[in-house]
């Protein structure tokens, strides 16, 4: 990913939800061990431009476009 973005998207699994949004935990560390069979299942595409300004929210997002859009 890094290849990419500087930053990691994170990938919580369903079933650590409840942990993470636990007001109680002061240390969700734990959590944010990568799950490796999840990451797998991440498809890399190349998205328009639009994907870069938070004022854009459509479908049409993450429409695979060619490298030079």
């Amino acid at each position: 990913m890094a290849g990419i973005h500087d930053r990691m998207p994170l990938v919580l699994p369903e079933d650590r939800w409840d942990a993470w949004l636990d007001p109680e935990r002061t240390d969700p560390t734990a959590l944010l061990m990568p799950d490796e069979e999840l990451l797998a299942e991440l498809e890399l595409r190349p998205v328009g431009r639009a994907v870069g300004n938070v004022r854009n929210n459509s479908p049409e997002l993450v429409t695979r476009v060619g490298v030079d859009a």
